[in-house]
């Protein structure tokens, strides 16, 4: 329970005693017991020999206090949130006897007009001392009864109220500087804890040289993994460049072989359109000489039936011809003649033709031997270059699949090794901002670590004042 005790005397000086702080036991069943309190007292004179008594009390259902005052003939025993203060009036104005049934956590004599008594712990209050055997006669003074004239000065009343609300005030205020006190205290064990949990884990270099190692250590090898890797990425870089000019160059030379066998196919077309049209041609000129011959013959025919015929009229006809005796006609030599004439113009225009066509025919034939030689040849040299393209294509695609395996372990080898040094690089930097936090945070920690010893300086010295204060009062 927090309990505080104030008098004034007649110099109007203030005072306080040294505070203390204690654990009462007690309470009733409904409220539970009391825990750790803190209590002060002080001395107020309020003209006379007069005393006020307030405190507070924190009980088993929250904080509170309750306040009394020795003037008068009344009390207010609970005042406050949860808890009940213990405190006893001056003047059992509502009761007979001293004190009732009320309990009491610290009874204190007020004088100026009555006076109370209370019971430290749970203990109650004193009752009458004796049962009254019997109903005795009533004794009633009558000058007693008569109004008592009583004149308050105004101004001592608002003196009183003025100086009980500094009271309060000053209570309110120094149980604020003892809670923040405690508040502060229990901070600084909190720092304190988190000091030496800081200077521990400073303290062990070896923990986070070891860390540093470790992963100093990941990052060289994954460097060693990648200077593997790019010169294995060199090595393989000339042999894949040479696997694609060589497949270049087959490429190239299958689209000529391609190009040439089209000509040569074109050329094919042309000779053989050129060959039907001089074998029509041959056909054509046959079936002249066959009709020429036809024709001679059917001349050579008519030749010989006309000169039979002519003969024969000649033979049986006489004529008498009166002409002149000195020229001689040769009928027989003309038309010798003219059947030699013709006959050797038949032979000659036959062999003419034959000759033509037999050379003609002959140059067609060494032509189209030609052509069937280079047909053939180029057909072999087609056969030939099918099957080099079908014996390089598996090696082609043999290549390209090995080629396309390099990019695709060179590509994975870089993006693994990008990837652990990228997650290398992360958690050093993680750590290091971890390091650098923890190396900020120490800083806070310490900073206000200083600012609480700072407040908790300025507060010792608010209470060392306040307690020589109070130590002068009580000397005094």
């Amino acid at each position: 329970a927090m309990r505080r005790y104030f008098s004034r005397y007649g110099d109007g000086s203030f005072s306080s005693s040294s505070a203390h702080c204690g654990t009462l036991g007690g309470g009733d069943g409904r409220f539970g017991g009391f825990g750790h309190g803190y209590g002060s007292r002080s001395l107020h004179n309020l003209g006379g020999f007069r005393n006020v008594y307030t405190g507070g009390g924190y009980g088993g259902e929250g904080v509170g206090y309750g306040r009394c005052c020795g003037f008068g003939g009344w009390r207010q025993p609970e005042r406050g949130f949860g808890g009940r203060g213990y405190f006893v009036g001056a003047f059992q104005g509502g009761e007979t006897g001293l004190g009732g049934t009320y309990r009491g956590g610290s009874g204190r004599e007020v004088l100026g007009g009555g006076l109370g008594v209370g019971e430290q712990g749970s203990g109650q209050g004193l009752q009458q001392a004796e049962v009254l055997r019997g109903i005795e006669e009533v004794h009633v003074n009558t000058n007693l009864l008569r109004p008592i004239q009583l004149q308050v000065d105004p101004e001592f009343q608002r003196v009183r109220s003025d100086e009980k609300e500094q009271i309060k005030a000053l209570n309110n205020k120094f149980a604020s500087f003892i809670e923040k006190v405690q508040c502060l205290e229990r901070q600084n064990q909190a720092l304190l804890a988190k000091w030496e949990l800081l200077q521990q884990q400073s303290s062990g270099p070896e923990e986070s040289r070891n860390i540093n190692n470790f992963f100093q250590s990941y990052v060289t090898n994954l460097q060693r993994q990648l200077e593997t890797l790019q010169s294995q990425k060199e090595q393989l870089d000339p042999e894949a460049y040479n696997m694609l000019r060589l497949v270049e160059d087959y490429k190239n030379r299958f689209e000529d072989e391609i190009n040439k066998r089209t000509s040569k196919e074109e050329e094919f077309v042309e000779l053989k359109k050129e060959l039907d049209s001089a074998y029509m041609g041959k056909k054509e000129f046959d079936i002249w000489v066959d009709i020429l011959r036809q024709e001679l013959e059917f001349l050579q025919c008519l030749y010989e039936a006309e000169l039979s015929q002519l003969q024969t009229v000649v033979g049986n006809t006489d004529v008498i011809l009166s002409m002149d005796n000195q020229r001689e006609l040769n009928v027989d030599g003309i038309i010798e003649e003219v059947r030699q004439a013709y006959e050797g113009m038949a032979r000659r225009s036959t062999a003419e033709v034959d000759a033509m066509y037999q050379g003609r025919y002959k140059d067609l034939q060494n032509m189209c031997v030609n052509q069937r030689e280079q047909l053939r040849n180029s057909h072999q040299e087609i056969q030939e270059l099918v099957r080099q393209i079908q014996r390089l294509q598996p090696e082609i695609e043999i290549a390209r699949k090995r080629n396309s395996s390099l990019q695709d372990s060179i590509k994975d080898a870089e993006h693994r090794g990008s990837s652990a040094i990228r997650d290398g690089q992360e958690k050093l930097q993680e750590l290091e901002n971890a390091l650098q936090q923890a190396k900020d945070d120490l800083s806070h920690l310490v900073h206000d670590y200083q600012e609480l010893l700072n407040v908790k300086l300025g507060l010792d010295i608010e209470i060392a004042m306040y307690r020589s204060l109070l130590e002068e009062e009580e000397n005094r």
